[in-house]
């Protein structure tokens, strides 16, 4: 059965928003509509992801708005990050910011740092991209305000991005993707879960 991309990313939203990852009108998530032309589907801006309806998604490209949105909803502020994830990696269907407690305090914390490191936890099992046993980095970037000099730091970073399919942002939240929403989805729960495992661990 052929998937709505509209549809789904006002369930997504909705559950994400249930889980208080999405607080306020915070977060922004997308999915792929096409590749060629690059277009996605993408949460507006400003809008309580506990309430999206089908008719506020927008369709964006890299060139701008293709399609818009009931009310004149515009596309997430964040919009360009999402295009330069889809454009390093090809294969990527769907990605999904939220504002999550852990999340936020752990890349605070290692701001300094740049990377948050794990080793021998099984819930890194999740992540196809690492070889059996290895211990994934993720990425700390700092919270840049200017989104299209974010946008192109994430191209500068595509090689570190590749292994594990995420990263965290100071004083903000993470970022997480994958070849399909539900992929999308489960990369966030992980990175989570190990956000949630550090900060209790570090705190005993």
């Amino acid at each position: 059965m052929k998937r709505n991309p509209a549809s789904d990313l006002c369930r997504y939203a909705r559950h994400f928003y249930a889980q208080e990852w999405m607080p306020g009108t915070s977060g922004n998530l997308s999915i792929k509509v096409s590749a060629r032309p690059l277009v996605i589907a993408v949460t507006p801006s400003g809008v309580d992801k506990g309430d999206l309806a089908p008719r506020d998604i927008v369709l964006s490209g890299p060139k701008g708005v293709v399609r818009k949105a009931a009310g004149g909803r515009r596309p997430s502020a964040e919009t360009a990050i999402h295009l330069a994830l889809y454009e390093a990696f090809p294969d990527c269907g769907a990605v999904f910011h939220v504002h999550t407690v852990h999340s936020t305090l752990v890349a605070t914390d290692q701001l300094k740092a740049g990377v948050v490191t794990w080793d021998g936890l099984e819930m890194l099992k999740g992540f196809e991209t690492l070889a059996p046993g290895a211990a994934p980095e993720i990425p700390v970037f700092p919270n840049i305000d200017d989104l299209q000099a974010f946008a192109r730091h994430v191209r500068q970073q595509a090689k570190r991005l590749m292994r594990v399919p995420g990263f965290l942002i100071a004083h903000h939240g993470m970022t997480a993707w994958g070849r399909t929403a539900q992929e999308a989805k489960k990369h966030l729960e992980l990175i989570e879960f190990l956000c949630r495992f550090y900060w209790e661990w570090r705190r005993r």
